[in-house]
């Protein structure tokens, strides 16, 4: 939600190889399908590999990377046609925009 969720991370770059970041939610902790600020991950200098998730489907992914420059996506119901069944059409959709990133 906010740039200090997200500068909380630094307490953990000794002890994980990768961090996930997703929707913040009162309730849940992911899952959520939603998407958070992704600005926020630029306005933070984070030394440590890092993940994106919520919200992502085929039509925002590149923007969500130009934004973020995350090293790698986690995605679930962006590539479901209804909820908990995938599309291969969408994933196969999903996968070209991640590949149109160029670092």
């Amino acid at each position: 939600e906010t740039e200090a969720d997200i500068a909380k991370a630094r307490k953990y770059i000794n002890v994980v190889d990768w961090i996930i970041f997703d929707k913040k939610d009162n309730f849940l902790y992911g899952g959520t399908g939603k998407r958070f600020n992704w600005k926020l991950l630029s306005k933070i200098d984070i030394d440590i590999n890092y993940i994106i998730s919520g919200g992502l489907t085929h039509r925002n992914v590149l923007k969500a990377l130009m934004l973020t420059n995350a090293k790698g996506v986690d995605v679930s119901s962006g590539v479901e046609k209804i909820q908990g069944v995938k599309s291969n059409v969408l994933i196969s959709k999903f996968c070209n925009s991640v590949k149109l990133y160029k670092r």
